[in-house]
């Protein structure tokens, strides 16, 4: 969604308010700009694309010891640490994506 999209949105929701809530969109504008920020963007990725690790199916991002699954960072650019199952079997904890080790 653009921002001009955005803005008209909430143009139309500061319309139907009464004027005690206003106030209200006026915070909905901050959060929104103070969100936008990069330094904000903690989660979000875009220095360099992550190495596999054959024995797990995730991403390593270099030295950092933990495993991200590869679904999240590929379409929403969030690392998200998995969890391990069993031996083989490492699992997303936001998306559930099952991850296998890569075959060779």
């Amino acid at each position: 969604m653009t921002s001009d999209a955005l803005e008209k949105i909430i143009q139309q929701i500061e319309d139907t308010l009464p004027d005690t809530d206003k106030h209200l969109v006026t915070a909905l504008r901050n959060e929104i700009a103070r969100a936008g920020t990069p330094e904000n963007k903690q989660d979000k990725v875009t220095s360099h694309h992550p190495d596999i690790d054959a024995n797990s199916g995730c991403y390593r991002f270099d030295a950092d010891p933990n495993l991200y699954c590869p679904h999240c960072f590929d379409h929403a650019q969030k690392r998200v640490a998995t969890q391990r199952i069993n031996r083989q079997l490492r699992v997303c904890t936001q998306c559930r994506a099952s991850l296998k080790p890569v075959k060779k």
